[in-house]
């Protein structure tokens, strides 16, 4: 995967600006990125605050389990990585508590398409 020429802190103060009113096609030039990659990062980083998005300098990632029909958050899990090993036993406690689902969405995520999800 490339690897950004921005920080995490950077990409946040980006989006910061735009909230505060400028234009995204100025921030653009003005960074020197495309309106896609703005779109992109406010995506994945809006709404954030730089405390949120690092803990102790390094990204975490959130697991949260949640039931279309009631909108029920039935897990949120937190950590600074999540393997597919972790996102199996998390998954495998909700199937014992709630039963087996008909289906199963997710993002596009490398947790899904690991060995111990295939099983």
């Amino acid at each position: 995967m490339k690897r950004s020429r921005f920080t995490e802190e950077q990409i946040i103060g980006v989006l910061k600006k735009q909230e505060a009113g400028l234009n995204v096609s100025d921030l653009c030039r003005k960074h020197g990125i495309s309106d896609a990659t703005f779109y992109k990062w406010k995506t994945r980083y809006g709404g954030l605050e730089v405390s949120e998005a690092l803990i102790c300098g390094h990204r975490f990632r959130i697991l949260a389990v949640i039931d279309d029909f009631s909108h029920k958050n039935l897990t949120l899990v937190a950590d600074t990585s999540l393997s597919g090993g972790r996102v199996a036993r998390e998954l495998t406690v909700l199937v014992e508590s709630y039963g087996k689902p008909l289906m199963i969405v997710s993002d596009s995520d490398t947790e899904f398409t690991s060995h111990a999800i295939l099983k």
